[in-house]
């Protein structure tokens, strides 16, 4: 979605689902390489804004297509990246998406400065 995170220095401009679907074949495509080369497992870094925390987050994700809405749906491209990067390095590789300082709670989706000053 065209939300800017405040830690990021521009504005996003929302996705097309084509383009989407290209990322998650990315995702599949980098995780084949890294097989090849001898690596065992693969990090998709999903804190701090990057885009599969920004899919999941309800504060940045406005989305009223599949990929917005319900956790469900704004889980659904973190997933599919998942499941192409399995699909791709053939299911021997370890894979998870990073996401340090983002907590579920409730309310949704909040950071840990989030938190503390909620008391």
């Amino acid at each position: 979605s065209a939300v800017r995170e405040p830690s990021m220095p521009e504005t996003p401009r929302e996705l097309t689902i084509p383009e989407i679907h290209t990322l998650v074949e990315q995702f599949g495509d980098c995780a084949k390489r890294a097989k090849a080369a001898g690596f065992d497992a693969v990090e998709v870094h999903g804190a701090h804004g990057y885009l599969a925390g920004a899919f999941a987050s309800p504060f940045s994700n406005k989305r009223s297509d599949e990929y917005g809405g319900t956790i469900r749906n704004r889980a659904r491209f973190g997933m599919e990246i998942i499941r192409n990067i399995k699909k791709n390095a053939e299911k021997t590789i370890r894979c998870c998406i990073g996401s340090l300082l983002w907590n579920m709670c409730r309310a949704g989706w909040v950071s840990k400065s989030q938190r503390s000053s909620q008391g």
